[in-house]
């Protein structure tokens, strides 16, 4: 029987072209090129609940499990996917990434068990959910706090030796390999390096994979050499006392990193949130352990954090343009302002919210005193939502841009101005084009006859009307104290106008000690 690839509900023929997307009869050597950001390992409890003080109880370990998440915007089919499980050998017996690079020239990872999502049914992932696999899906509460409810796992690795209580209930997990004849559940090595990987192959390139003992043996444990271009996504963890370049499995383009294992007393290990999509959770996914991943001891199964933080500096002029990809709050001494303008118009319409409301995902300008502020992006309900068809954010990229029958302003917030400045290099006659520079930066694409509207109500002509000036909400620019002074080597920072750390080179009016100071 073939096995098929991860893939997407099959809505058109174009979507075969498509690595994840693959009928067994089109299967293809290119078929398996490495996808990534579809299918992520989410999280794994690879600790273990501390056992009594007692030197004939062991830590309990029964209540592992792993997961797996769907990044993407597409219903996924993980039918005939593979999880492979790494080699946790000694500092001598290991296969680091040295001795695989010196001995099979940096082409395969070294496995002691693999397992596959069966091919019994159908394993349908919707966007943003989670598959969960235990080792034993009973509920572990009552072992201890640490321990998890695991009797709605999408499936259990089944332990045929009967140390562990299986769930008649739940789908087994089918294990296609194991270096170890006694052992069928996963093998989490809770105190040692654990590598997971997730991998695609065809039946007949899973039995060309060879086999390889322990290093430097020639008997005993033999390992899958899984082809590294096979493998899709992974993730390493070491104990705190392995040096990285010499205990590291992975190759960095499967994992440049590791998270490093502090101790072993239930512990989760999951995926940090990148972001928010509509909604929809976006987990991090830079292809290194060391940044995307985090540790929990109260997280639980299918459970990622739906609420981020991250700080905004409102500079010295009391303006910051902003675009946010997710819902968000912020604090209530912020006035959080769109900005919307019609044909008719002959000035633009500030659309005005203050902080500690739910907004929507938008481009939106913050009015505050200068300082440092707290953007929370939430999944909460939407209390102010930007309807503006007007504002626009643009992450530039050197050339031209083009907006039919527009004309571009963008937003300019420094000492000398606050306001929307037309770019130059619009075209004198349709006023259709301009020019970019590197950055991201706010923009207003006004038609000409709005801009003409608001040019007579200024008392100049279109044509002429280079500068809108802001005339929203006005910030607190007094007190710059608010802005956050650091010392380093005893010496104080300085600030300039923008909110910009600058050197002691530097020329111009600063802040400094809360104070604005003339560098000569």
């Amino acid at each position: 029987m073939r096995m098929k690839l991860i893939s997407t509900s099959i809505k058109s023929l174009a979507y075969l072209s498509l690595a994840f997307m693959l009928a067994p009869s089109s299967l293809s050597a290119k078929t398996y090129a490495p996808v990534k950001g579809k299918i992520v390992i989410g999280k794994v409890y690879y600790g273990m609940t501390p056992s009594a003080a007692s030197s004939t109880t062991k830590n309990y370990m029964d209540g592992q499990y792993i997961e797996l998440f769907n990044q993407s915007s597409d219903t996924l089919d993980l039918t005939g996917l593979y999880i492979g499980n790494g080699e946790a050998d000694s500092k001598t017996l290991m296969w680091n990434m040295s001795r695989i690079a010196e001995t099979y020239g940096d082409s395969t990872i070294t496995m002691k068990q693999v397992f596959r999502i069966p091919a019994s049914k159908k394993s349908i992932l919707a966007p943003g959910a989670s598959l969960l696999i235990a080792n034993s899906a009973i509920d572990h509460t009552s072992f201890s706090v640490y321990e998890s409810d695991l009797t709605g796992a999408d499936f259990e690795a089944k332990d045929n030796a009967g140390n562990k209580t299986n769930n008649a209930s739940v789908e087994a997990l089918e294990l296609t390999y194991t270096a170890y004849s006694a052992i069928s559940y996963m093998l989490l090595s809770q105190a040692g390096p654990l590598q997971l990987t997730l991998f695609t192959a065809t039946d007949d390139q899973m039995a060309a994979i060879d086999t390889t003992f322990q290093y430097g043996k020639t008997k005993g444990n033999q390992y899958l050499r899984i082809p590294a271009k096979y493998v899709i996504d992974g993730i390493e963890l070491m104990n705190k006392n392995y040096a990285e370049d010499e205990w590291k499995h992975l190759y960095s383009e499967i994992d440049k990193g590791s998270q490093i294992c502090t101790s072993f007393s239930g512990e989760v290990y999951y995926r940090k949130t990148a972001r928010l999509l509509q909604n929809r959770v976006i987990l991090a996914d830079t292809d290194n352990s060391t940044n995307d991943l985090a540790v929990s001891t109260t997280i639980k199964p299918r459970e990622y954090v739906t609420e981020m933080d991250t700080v905004v500096t409102v500079p010295a002029t009391g303006h910051l343009a902003m675009n946010v990809s997710s819902n968000f709050r912020i604090s209530e001494n912020v006035t959080v302002t769109s900005i919307n303008a019609t044909a008719k118009s002959t000035q633009l319409n500030y659309l005005n919210h203050q902080g500690d409301s739910v907004f929507s995902a938008g481009s939106v300008i913050l009015t505050a005193a200068p300082g440092e502020y707290t953007v929370h992006f939430t999944t909460d309900s939407i209390q102010a939502k930007f309807n503006s068809t007007v504002i626009y954010w643009l992450a530039e990229t050197p050339g031209v841009a083009y907006k039919k029958s527009r004309m571009l302003y963008k937003f300019v917030n420094n000492a000398d101005s606050v306001g929307f400045v037309r770019d130059e290099a619009y075209a004198a006659d349709n006023y259709t084009s301009c020019a970019l520079g590197e950055g991201e930066h706010l923009y207003l694409p006004l038609n000409t006859t709005a801009v003409s509207n608001i040019a007579e109500t200024l008392g100049t002509t279109q044509a002429d009307l280079k500068f809108i000036p802001w005339t929203g909400p006005k910030a607190d620019t007094t007190g710059l104290a608010a802005i956050e002074e650091k010392a380093s080597d005893n010496r104080a920072i300085s600030i300039n106008l923008a909110g910009q750390q600058v050197g002691s080179d530097y020329k111009g009016i600063v802040i400094r000690n809360g104070k604005k100071v003339i560098n000569k």
